[in-house]
């Protein structure tokens, strides 16, 4: 309880699939939130994980709040991505703020890899629409710099960039 947060990670997980120990959800937890509360970003991510899964959306966004705070390495990795998210979508009790979500997601797309970069496709319209109505102008051009990142960086996708700009 006292130390290393690998071990707290590792001991969450057998008390999550009750390997050597009773299984015990409970348990489970509070080694996850001993090891994310040392900052390691995979308990960070099993715990959100655990509370989504289970109905307790506010529980893994104020989480990640709490801890980007008090890490602040965490907002440059994929657990800012996720946050991010959060504000994306108002998940838990945090409000909406597609702005502010949009750009911890653009600045973290590559720690996702693909994953990263498959989201923000997903949400691109949703964020566009927004774009349009509050004409955010630094941010319509951290929108456009992906389009140009993901389009015109790679000739492949060079045609396809223009047939996009002619509203197809």
């Amino acid at each position: 309880e006292n130390g290393n947060p690998q071990a707290q990670y590792l001991a969450a997980g057998l008390f999550m699939e009750g390997k050597g120990v009773i299984k015990s959800m409970e348990q489970a937890e509070k080694y996850y939130l001993l090891a994310a509360n040392s900052g390691l970003d995979v308990s960070i991510v099993k715990l959100c994980d655990i509370y989504d899964g289970s109905n307790r959306p506010e529980k893994a966004a104020q989480l990640l709040v709490e801890l980007c705070e008090k890490y602040k390495e965490l907002e440059s990795s994929a657990i800012g991505f996720r946050l991010g998210r959060y504000y994306f979508t108002g998940h838990g009790d945090l409000d909406s703020n597609k702005l502010l979500g949009w750009g911890m997601m653009y600045r973290n797309k590559h720690n996702l890899g693909d994953n990263g970069i498959l989201l923000l496709d997903k949400l691109k319209n949703e964020f566009y629409s927004h774009l349009i109505e509050t004409k955010e102008p630094e941010l319509l051009c951290q929108y456009f710099g992906y389009y140009y990142w993901k389009y015109m960086s790679k000739p492949e996708w060079t045609a396809m960039f223009h047939m996009d700009t002619d509203g197809e």
